[in-house]
């Protein structure tokens, strides 16, 4: 019965937080969020002498997928040290965001083991023009992947609740649930 009120308060929580995405109350985000580059926010600025600069190699910068305004897609292999978290965004504290975090790349891990690429935006960091949905929309397989068979019947069992499940699962085990 608990892991079935945790359910419910997630999908709660999930659908509080659309409501809030689509009525324009999400905050507007931070101004490293629209820098280019994934290391725009977190880089400290470096002083190159002129004798170094000309020996200075270019690296390669990670490259990630952005939507439309540029906020980006986060999955399973993404570097999670990347994530900037902003205390009180969407009424959320750090440690909830955390929190959500670690349930989303959960899912991610485990949708990609059942070979479907699942992928989310990070809701407190969502562009306050953008009427999208946070996650990509999914088809019937992946669905049931992600939430598994609809309406099990019998006492809440998670491993028939796809990746979901697993994921709740795995967060109760480390006593965040």
């Amino acid at each position: 019965m608990r892991d079935l009120s945790s359910l419910k308060l997630a999908l709660s929580f999930a659908t509080a937080t659309l409501v809030l995405l689509l009525t324009g109350c999400a905050s507007s985000p931070p101004p490293e969020i629209s820098q280019a580059g994934p290391t725009a926010a977190t880089s400290t600025p470096q002083t190159v002498s002129p004798s170094a600069a000309a020996t200075a190699t270019a690296t390669p910068e990670a490259s990630f997928e952005t939507d439309t305004y540029g906020v980006r897609f986060w999955n399973s292999e993404s570097d999670r040290s990347a994530i900037s978290y902003e205390e009180g965004a969407l009424g959320m504290t750090v440690a909830d965001q955390q929190l959500w975090v670690e349930e989303k790349f959960l899912i991610s891990q485990c949708m990609r083991e059942k070979g479907v690429e699942y992928r989310f935006r990070l809701p407190w960091q969502l562009h306050p023009d953008d009427q999208s949905e946070a996650n990509e929309q999914f088809s019937e397989d992946e669905l049931l992947a992600l939430y598994g068979e609809p309406a099990p019947t019998g006492p809440y069992d998670w491993t028939q609740h796809g990746c979901a499940g697993f994921a709740e699962h795995e967060m109760s085990l480390i006593g965040t649930t």
